[in-house]
C-alpha cells in the first residue's frame, strides 16, 4: 500500500507542475498587460499630444529618408542605363 500511495503522490506532484507554470505565466501576462494599459490609460492630454507629436516627427523623418534613398536609387539607375 505504501508504494501505491507514493506512486499516486508522485503522479500528483508531476501533474501539478504544468498547472503552476500556467498560473505563473498568466500572472506575468496580467501584470504586463496592466503595466501597458497604465502607461496609456493615465496619460494626460498634454502627454498624449506630446507623444503623438514625437511619433509624427519620427514618421516624417523616416519618410524623408525613404524619399532620399529613392532619389539616390533613381540616379544610380539612370547612370547605369546611360
Amino acid at each position: 500500500m505504501a508504494v501505491k500511495a507514493f506512486a499516486i503522490s508522485v503522479k500528483t506532484e508531476i501533474m501539478s507542475i504544468p498547472v503552476v507554470g500556467w498560473i505563473i505565466a498568466i500572472i506575468a501576462a496580467v501584470i504586463a498587460l496592466g503595466a501597458a494599459i497604465a502607461d496609456i490609460a493615465w496619460e494626460t492630454s498634454a502627454e498624449k499630444a506630446e507623444r503623438l507629436k514625437k511619433e509624427s516627427e519620427d514618421l516624417k523623418n523616416k519618410l524623408d529618408d525613404l524619399k532620399n534613398n529613392y532619389s539616390e536609387l533613381q540616379n544610380k539607375l539612370e547612370e547605369l542605363s546611360k
